[in-house]
């Protein structure tokens, strides 16, 4: 007897990922591989986008360096082992997300359960969270100089902020390690929703705060007072070089 395949009508399609913006490399099924950008078709809920980022935050190898996927708008947090609570979650990224809209900078959040052992490039913590933002950003260098990039390793009990040039400028390496430490302390005795929010609330406040009249006179009268300084200089020099002539 002859045996009859299965009916090509009967074969499940593939479902499309809902991450596909265009499809550069279809694979041997007829679907089409995830690239990372924006999505084809947006979530309408934040439940819908959860579920989503879950997928996304999944850490894959990128050389010899364990790469948490960089989570796609509106969402700025990676959460891969949801360590944080829903509830958590999408309030640090309200608050991330406003910060983002009320001024120059950008903010992320990476939860990770430790850094990779496989990376032996990476010595301190400090600078995994350095290397993470330039893995997310390196090749956008406007975007990596006004970001913020905060890394909580639950396995280390760390708290590490890595930032971009401007963004240095406004959070002194004083400030930010003293606010790493508070977040610390709220990672051990707490646990991650309360390190989270820590550093969170911590950030928007300081990248919010306002300068004030004397910040702002110093940054507009230091060049002048600079170049009144070697102008003095050079005419000094050059009265003493006539006398000598």
């Amino acid at each position: 007897a002859v045996r009859a395949g299965p009916s090509p009508s009967t074969s499940p399609s593939p479902s499309p990922s809902p991450l596909l913006d265009t499809c550069d490399d279809p694979r041997a099924d007829g679907s089409c591989a995830v690239r990372e950008g924006e999505y084809a078709n947006p979530p309408e809920t934040a439940e819908e986008e959860l579920g989503s980022r879950t997928e996304e935050g999944a850490v894959v190898e990128e050389g010899a360096l364990a790469v948490p996927q960089k989570p796609q708008r509106p969402w700025v947090i990676a959460d891969p082992t949801d360590a944080i609570s829903v509830e958590m979650r999408t309030k640090l990224n309200g608050n991330l997300t406003l910060l983002g809209a009320k001024t120059q900078f950008l903010c992320y959040l990476a939860v990770l359960p430790k850094v990779p052992s496989h990376s032996p490039e990476t010595r301190t913590t400090r600078e995994y969270a350095k290397r993470l933002l330039s893995q997310w950003f390196g090749s956008h260098r406007k975007t990596h100089d006004k970001t913020v990039l905060i890394v909580i390793l639950l396995e280390e009990q760390r708290v590490e902020m890595a930032m971009g040039s401007k963004a240095r400028r406004k959070l002194k390496e004083s400030t930010t390690r003293r606010m790493a430490r508070k977040a610390r302390t709220h990672l051990a005795n707490s646990g991650a929703d309360k390190a989270a929010e820590s550093i969170v609330n911590q950030t928007v406040a300081a990248l919010k705060k306002k300068d004030g009249v004397l910040g702002s006179f110093k940054g507009v009268m230091m060049p002048v007072i600079v170049g009144v300084v070697l102008m003095f200089m050079y005419m000094k020099n050059s009265r003493g070089t006539g006398l000598m002539g």
